[in-house]
């Protein structure tokens, strides 16, 4: 997790490793929260980029 707000996340990192003959993956999710109600939120995922998580050279960057 890079960053919360109000205690939630809003950017995750995720590093994957795979095992020899697999190039390891990564990505960067930005979530978005939508209070709907008193007992009920919506939450929005989308991949995005950011400085403090650059491509890097020997990871496939994953995107949804």
């Amino acid at each position: 997790m890079a960053e919360l707000v109000d205690g939630y996340p809003t950017l995750i990192y995720i590093s994957i490793g795979f095992p020899m003959l697999m190039t390891d993956r990564d990505l960067v999710y930005r979530v978005y929260k939508k209070q709907l109600d008193e007992s009920s939120a919506l939450l929005m995922m989308t991949t995005t980029e950011h400085p403090k998580f650059p491509v890097r050279e020997d990871r496939v960057r994953l995107e949804a």
